[in-house]
């Protein structure tokens, strides 16, 4: 079971070796974070993790690999900012190589012929997370491979996912197939073997790099179709005989003279503004749902991490349908997703907010960080 108690969480924080990270994150069983479903969920933020490392007299040397990755996550977050069809629109380049449509069954299944990557599918499905290698692997598999556009795989993915994030998931998808970057991405068997740990052979992965693209695939790996997502209205109805708090925007009212603190599944820092005299309403978008599709178990995920919040209301639906609202001052974190009239807006946690210009690649990006931390 995922853990969602909020000083549990941060415990997690305090247990991170970067040494360690830096040695062997990229094998499937190394010392990674694990922080990602909190991270994207705004419990805590990359800068939190940062500053953790640093208070523990961690050096810049030590945990430069570990800031890099996180840095790679606010990098996703700065793009998102200035490319809000990210998800539906390629960043850089118009890749045609990708010429089928839908989601490979042999993905959907787990049946397509690569052991651990069908290992990986497993393991996304059975416990709503997989390794970042895994993610990169499928991604390929997906788009490189069988040629198929990477939106409907990455939207596949998005749903499975507890740290479901639409800037970072669509933008590594982007990444790999060249849609964000300048060159596709490969993995054959041989790197497969070596960081997820099996020892498969004779696969139409099982070649150089230049024939990667000239094997013959599995005969039931031509089969495509659309997944099936749990529909909004159903997912709906079951979170409301589950959670009896919830009440949708349509019968919603404001009565309130105080400032009202809206959260949403990107932000559900239980600290941000905890002080304060306010009313504190989790709003799930219903348009936000329709357009990014979560399983009923990275929503679970959200309400139970809801939970270390002082909630008043959980509203759903169309926050502008909600009577009374002009007349009460919303107070929101930054995010793309949610624009809200004549709200204030926070800003989020940023590792390094001085450099919020649009970088076109993410190792520009990091140079501009680099010198913020040697300051």
């Amino acid at each position: 079971m995922i853990e969602t108690n909020y000083n549990r969480i941060v415990e997690k924080i305090r247990e991170i070796n970067p040494v360690s990270y830096d040695r062997n994150r990229n094998f499937l069983d190394g010392s990674i974070t694990k922080l990602s479903p909190y991270i994207a969920r705004g419990v805590i933020s990359t800068k939190m993790v940062m500053k953790s490392l640093l208070e523990r007299n961690f050096t810049i040397s030590q945990s430069y690999k570990l800031l890099q990755q996180l840095a790679w996550r606010d990098y996703f977050q700065r793009v998102g900012q200035h490319y809000k069809n990210l998800s539906t629109e390629n960043i850089k380049n118009n890749p045609i190589h990708m010429v089928n449509l839908g989601l490979n069954n042999s993905i959907i299944n787990a049946n397509t012929g690569i052991d651990a990557l069908d290992d990986g599918i497993t393991d996304l499905l059975e416990s709503g997370w997989i390794h970042n290698h895994m993610r990169m692997y499928l991604a390929m598999l997906h788009g490189n491979i069988f040629k198929t556009d990477w939106k409907s795989g990455a939207r596949w993915m998005y749903y499975h996912l507890y740290d479901a994030d639409w800037a970072s998931n669509d933008l590594s998808w982007q990444w790999v197939v060249s849609a964000n970057s300048n060159k596709l991405y490969f993995a054959n068997q041989e790197n497969i073997n070596k960081y997820t740990g099996s020892n498969q052979h004779s696969t139409y992965l099982d070649c150089e790099y230049s024939d990667l693209t000239l094997q013959k695939l599995p005969s039931h790996s031509s089969i495509y179709s659309e997944f099936e997502f749990i529909s909004e209205m159903e997912l709906r109805q079951n979170f409301k005989s589950k959670y009896p708090k919830i009440i949708e925007t349509k019968d919603f009212e404001f009565q309130t003279e105080n400032s009202v603190v809206v959260y949403t599944p990107y932000n559900l820092d239980p600290l941000w503004r905890s002080n304060e005299d306010a009313t504190r309403i989790l709003y799930i978008s219903t348009n936000e749902l329709i357009q990014r599709p979560m399983c009923e178990r990275t929503l679970d995920f959200i309400f139970s991490l809801a939970a270390n919040i002082h909630l008043d209301y959980i509203i759903w639906g169309d926050l502008s349908e909600v009577k009374n609202i002009q007349n009460v001052q919303l107070i929101v974190k930054e995010h793309p997703l949610f624009n809200f009239e004549n709200a204030k807006v926070d800003s989020r946690d940023w590792m390094f907010p001085r450099i919020d210009k649009y970088y076109p690649s993410f190792f520009k990006y990091w140079k501009m960080a680099e010198k913020e931390l040697k300051k």
